[in-house]
């Protein structure tokens, strides 16, 4: 007849507390790495979305220096013009006085 075994005496109270400590020490373990991971790609993003930003302001800067600047010779250009167009008017008056003049002269031949 094979031998009967001997039943397992109940472990003690606190073992099993203590088993259960270790048990979510373990969790708590995983659950701080997987922060410090998640910690680390938040921190790699925003360095990325920082240098990016900076790019763009930078960029932004300097478009905004090569408008300006192409505004400023654009004025000059529409000043320039403006007192060319002036001087042609008052060219023009002239030689209208001219032509008639010298129609008047036609006229008198």
């Amino acid at each position: 007849m094979p031998a009967k075994k001997k039943p397992k005496p109940p472990e003690p109270p606190w073992q099993v507390i203590l088993e259960e400590i270790r048990s979510r020490n373990v969790i708590l373990e995983d659950i701080r790495s997987q922060n410090r991971l998640t910690i680390e790609e938040v921190q790699a993003t925003r360095a990325a979305l920082e240098e990016r930003m900076d790019r763009l302001e930078r960029e932004s800067r300097e478009g905004d220096a090569m408008l300006a600047m192409a505004i400023r010779e654009l004025r000059l250009t529409v000043q320039q013009n403006s007192a060319d167009i002036h001087e042609l008017k008052g060219d023009v008056k002239l030689l209208q006085g001219d032509v008639r003049g010298l129609s008047a002269k036609v006229e008198a031949l």
